[in-house]
């Protein structure tokens, strides 16, 4: 895990979900959203760069850097394959996820 990248994590289950906000949001819009996913699946709801519980992130901002400190931490918690769920921004940083 990476010290400064937050992420709610919930649930178990060899299915993970990550859940991307939007620009000036953080993980707390997911609250209503989880627990209707996290009993049968793992839930990782990520403040994004410079958002939220990540505001010490050096660098945030771009959706590309915020792509990159995702998957570095997916990659330091053995999370090797997700469904990837964003809203506004958090959607530009799953799609720059899926291509990367």
């Amino acid at each position: 895990m990476i010290a400064s990248l937050h992420a709610a994590e919930k649930g178990v289950g060899s299915k993970a979900i990550v859940l991307l906000h939007g620009f000036g949001g953080c993980h707390d819009i997911w609250r209503e959203v989880i627990p209707a996913l996290s009993p049968a699946v793992r839930t990782l709801a990520y403040d994004l760069p410079g958002h939220g519980l990540s505001l010490d992130f050096p660098g945030a901002g771009p959706a590309k850097l915020a792509a990159r400190a995702v998957l570095a931490d997916l990659t330091a918690r053995s999370v090797k394959r997700v469904h990837l769920v964003g809203h506004s921004m958090g959607g530009a940083v799953a799609a720059l996820m899926a291509l990367a």
